[in-house]
């Protein structure tokens, strides 16, 4: 990273350093939670909703920090943080990382690829950065971190000598995301889709999907764009345009770009691409993720890495937890985990995973947790998955949060397990079903449940049993 004099020049700040040899000081990496500062990190004291960052730069300084970068508060008092550590002043910090971040990718020689869409963002972009692991050192957004902060963070944690880095990037409000694509300055990027998801944000999937095609819109002149073809709103858009490096995907239907036949959804996502022979095979779930797949070979591809390298790595790819994944083995029968969120399109990608999955209604069980995010769509929204658990047919639903209650109280026909509130309650309640009706048991809410923690009780007895 640049010394401190060196940042408080890119991000327009003033260096309040003691010596010539604190303003030298090079930052090891840069963080915004004090709970996560290693010694010789530079700690950013973001204000937010809830906490104001200043409040934290002593237990930062405490932690091993050599340095804080804020606005300074008119009754604060820099001496009384305890020690004397340089720190930067400016006037906003989250424009100042934002600076910094830019700065940072201007030094960067790597590939870089940007990944957005309704659903798929994290799956699409761990599976290219597995894939691209193999042909040189990949860089990939940890996490989810995909927002106007958790960019730049990522863009900072990105070593030098990266020769691929692949980034999310998300768009919670209209707007967010041609911002990003000026801190990311990408070489491709990739929309895997625009289903129904921030609608409290946003008026309707077309509004979603028009920002979704901001990311095509305002990336460099020179890149190329990967876009899903078999999404009616993007392929409209790809059909008006006359870009000359707009690349669609599809298993349904394609404009001018790559095609997957897909063979087998379940146990493994088997696709034949473009013809290729041998297909493409990948412990992935559900046709959702063929279209998750296909996209991140596309952009392997477009890279240059070889079909038998993606093929390779594509079978050796492990999903992220609580992403549609399978826990066999338990006492009771089957864990189908997609419980790190959720909306109407991902849910009902799930229910058809289920179904693949099972022969019998008797052998499903539906833990139907709240979606968030989905505004005036709401109501609606949960009536669509609730039909759609009838027409499917389950052993029994848990719902969990009060849309999801509401939807699954006005379908009398669907059996309901019943559960006092928390999470361990709810886990000896289908323990206890479980045991009577073994099967498979999907898990599936907005992340702001904490459903991931009810599937890690629950898988807590397959360990028990390995043992």
């Amino acid at each position: 990273m640049f010394p401190l004099e060196r940042i408080a020049t890119i991000v327009n700040g003033t260096l309040h350093a003691s010596s010539p040899e604190q303003r030298r000081l090079s930052p090891s990496a840069i963080r915004i939670d004090s709970r996560d500062i290693e010694p010789g990190d530079l700690f950013v004291a973001l204000p937010g909703a809830r906490t104001d960052g200043r409040a934290f730069v002593p237990s930062a300084f405490a932690s091993g920090a050599i340095a804080a970068m804020l606005s300074l508060a008119p009754e604060a008092d820099p001496h009384g943080w305890g020690v004397r550590r340089p720190w930067i002043e400016v006037s906003d910090p989250l424009q100042a990382l934002t600076a910094l971040a830019t700065a940072w990718r201007g030094e960067l020689s790597a590939a870089v690829i940007a990944v957005t869409g309704t659903n798929g963002k994290t799956t699409t972009k761990d599976l290219l950065a597995h894939i691209l692991s193999e042909a040189g050192l990949t860089h990939a957004s940890p996490g989810n971190r995909n927002t106007e902060i958790g960019v730049p963070l990522s863009v900072l944690s990105t070593p030098r000598d990266a020769q691929y880095c692949v980034f999310e990037a998300a768009a919670d409000h209209p707007g967010d995301l041609a911002p990003l694509n000026h801190i990311l300055l990408p070489h491709g990027v990739v929309v895997t889709g625009a289903g129904r998801g921030h609608l409290d944000s946003f008026t309707s999937i077309d509004a979603v999907a028009e920002e979704k095609w901001q990311l095509v819109r305002t990336r460099p002149p020179s890149s190329w764009a990967i876009v899903n073809g078999d999404d009616d709103r993007l392929r409209e858009r790809a059909l008006a345009s006359d870009d000359p490096h707009l690349i669609t995907f599809g298993i349904d239907r394609h404009v001018s770009g790559v095609t997957g036949e897909l063979l087998t959804r379940t146990p493994e996502l088997c696709l034949r691409i473009d013809g290729h022979d041998p297909p493409v095979r990948c412990p992935l779930l559900g046709r959702h993720n063929a279209t998750n797949l296909l996209a991140a070979v596309s952009a392997a591809a477009c890279l240059g890495i070889s079909w038998q390298l993606i093929a390779q790595q594509a079978a050796t790819f492990r999903p992220p937890r609580h992403r549609l994944t399978l826990r066999r083995g338990l006492p009771w029968g089957t864990l189908l985990d997609d419980s790190y969120n959720a909306n109407p399109d991902s849910t009902l990608a799930a229910l058809d995973v289920l179904e693949a999955l099972t022969s019998r209604p008797s052998e499903r069980t539906v833990v139907f947790g709240e979606m968030h995010g989905l505004g005036p769509f709401a109501e609606s929204g949960h009536r669509v998955i609730a039909e759609r658990l009838v027409s499917l047919g389950v052993s029994a639903v848990a719902p969990y949060g009060k849309a999801a209650i509401d939807a699954v109280s006005a379908r009398p026909d669907l059996p309901c397990l019943e559960h006092e509130d928390g999470l361990e309650k709810l886990a000896a309640v289908l323990r206890a079903h479980m045991i009577r009706h073994p099967g498979v048991l999907l898990i599936k809410g907005s992340h702001a449940l904490g459903l991931d923690r009810l599937a890690d009780l629950l898988a807590k007895e397959l360990q028990a049993v390995s043992r």
